[in-house]
C-alpha cells in the first residue's frame, strides 16, 4: 500500500480531539462490520477487534472494490440502526475517509445513495417518562449509572456534559455546577458556552456517596480494562467512564425494569439518556419561568439573556422552589402534600393561640375566685369578732 494511503487507525488517530477520534473510529468500524457481516455487540471495541478492522481497511483501499455498491449497502445498514443525524454522520465519515484515499464518489452517485434511504428516515417516537418510571429505572442501575442519572435529572445536563465534569466544576457546598468551568478547551457542551445549573439535596447526597467510592471503582476498572483506550488511575473526571459505557448501562437497566421498548420503524429505544433531560425541562417549566429553565438546560438562545436578567441567587431561589419535581425521592404530588402540611401547621398554630388564650382566661378566673375567697374570709373573720 502506498505511503499516502490511510488505514482506519491512521485516519482516526490523525483527528485532533479524542471525541472526534472515537466518533470516526466507530463510523469506519461500522462500515467494515457491515461489509464483513460481523457486527460488534460489545460495550467497547477491543484493541484486537480494532486491529482486525484496520487490517481489513488496508486491504480494502489497496484493491479495486465496488465502492458505490458498498456504500449503498452501508447506508441501508445504518438507516436501520440509527437516527437520521447519526446515520448521516457515519455515512459522511466513511465517504471522507474514502476521498482521503483518492476514492471519489461522483455527485450523482452520492445523490442516489441519499435517495435510497430518504424514505426510510423516520423519527423515533420517544416515550415521555413519568416519575415512577424513572424510579423504576434507577432501581436497576449500577452504582455509576445511578450517579449519572441523578445528576442528569437534577441538573438537566446532557450525558456528555456530565461525563466531562471535573471536581472543580462542582461547588458542593452551594450545590452549583459550572458546566465547562474548569477547562475552557474541553468541549463538553453542545454549543461550547459556559453556564451554571444546580444540584438537588438528593443529588448532592448521592454524588458525595459516589465520590467516597470513586477511587475504588477506578482501581477495579483499570484492572479489568481491555479496550483500545484502557482506563487510567489519573482520570480526574467525577464520573470516569465513556459515553458508550453509560449508554450500555442505561439500556441494560431499562431492559431489567421492563421499560426497554424499540420503535418499530427505527428500531431505536424510545427511552434514552436524552429522555431524562426532556423530563427536567418539562417538569421545571411547570413551576419556573421558561427562560430560566432553558438557560439551566443550556439552550443557546436563552443563555446570555437569562444570565443578564437574573443573578445566580435568583436562579437558585427559583430552582429550589421547584427542585422537588426533579428529585427521585419526592412523589409527584409533593406540592399538594406541602400545601397540606402548611395548612396543618397553620391550624396547629391557631390551636396553640386559642389554647394560650383559654389558659390566660382560666388563670384570670382563678385569680378572681381567689380574690373573692379572700374577701369572703375577711368578712367572715370580721363578723366573728362581733
Amino acid at each position: 500500500m502506498g505511503s499516502d494511503k490511510l488505514t482506519l487507525l491512521q485516519f482516526t488517530n490523525s483527528r485532533r480531539t479524542p471525541g472526534t477520534q472515537r466518533q470516526y473510529r466507530q463510523s469506519v468500524c461500522l462500515f467494515f462490520e457491515c461489509l464483513s457481516g460481523r457486527p460488534y455487540t460489545g460495550q467497547s471495541r477491543s484493541a484486537e477487534h480494532l486491529n482486525e478492522m484496520d487490517r481489513m481497511s488496508s486491504e480494502y483501499i489497496s484493491t479495486d472494490q465496488n465502492y458505490f455498491s458498498d456504500l449503498l449497502r452501508f447506508a441501508s445498514f445504518v438507516a436501520d440502526s440509527f437516527s437520521p443525524n447519526t446515520m448521516n454522520t457515519h455515512l459522511s465519515v466513511v465517504i471522507m475517509w474514502l476521498e482521503l484515499n483518492d476514492i471519489v464518489i461522483s455527485k450523482r452517485k452520492l445523490e442516489a445513495i441519499k435517495g435510497s434511504i430518504e424514505k426510510r428516515r423516520v423519527i423515533t417516537k420517544d416515550h415521555i417518562l413519568t416519575h415512577e418510571e424513572i424510579k423504576k429505572w434507577y432501581e436497576h442501575l449500577t452504582r455509576i449509572g445511578r450517579v449519572a442519572l441523578v445528576i442528569q435529572m437534577a441538573t438537566g445536563m446532557r450525558l456528555g456534559e456530565v461525563l466531562g465534569l471535573l471536581p472543580e466544576d462542582v461547588d458542593l457546598e452551594n450545590r452549583i455546577v459550572y458546566v465547562r468551568r474548569s477547562n475552557q478547551k474541553r468541549k463538553t457542551t453542545k454549543n461550547q458556552k459556559e453556564r451554571i445549573t444546580f444540584l438537588t439535596e438528593e443529588a448532592l447526597f448521592i454524588l458525595n456517596e459516589w465520590l467516597a467510592y470513586r477511587d475504588t471503582f477506578l482501581e477495579i476498572a483499570c484492572k479489568k480494562s481491555n479496550t483500545v483506550r484502557p482506563k487510567t488511575r489519573d482520570d480526574a473526571r467525577l464520573v470516569p467512564v465513556t459515553n458508550s459505557n453509560i449508554q450500555e448501562v442505561y439500556t441494560r437497566a431499562l431492559e431489567k425494569a421492563g421499560l426497554l421498548v424499540r420503535d418499530p420503524d427505527t428500531h431505536r429505544a424510545t427511552i434514552t439518556s436524552h429522555s431524562i433531560r426532556r423530563y427536567f425541562i418539562s417538569q421545571l417549566k411547570t413551576a419556573m419561568p421558561a427562560e430560566m429553565v432553558e438557560a439551566l438546560a443550556g439552550h443557546e438562545g436563552y443563555l446570555s439573556g437569562a444570565y443578564r436578567r437574573y443573578s445566580v441567587e435568583q436562579l437558585q431561589a427559583e430552582y429550589d422552589k421547584a427542585c422537588h419535581l426533579v428529585s427521585l425521592s419526592s412523589p409527584e404530588n409533593l406540592p399538594a402534600i406541602k400545601a397540606d402540611l402548611q395548612s396543618q401547621a397553620e391550624f396547629s398554630r391557631s390551636l396553640a393561640s386559642e389554647n394560650m388564650r383559654l389558659q390566660q382566661q382560666l388563670q384570670s378566673e382563678m385569680r378572681e375566685r381567689e380574690e373573692q375567697a379572700r374577701r369572703i374570709s375577711a368578712i367572715e373573720a370580721a363578723m366573728s369578732k362581733r
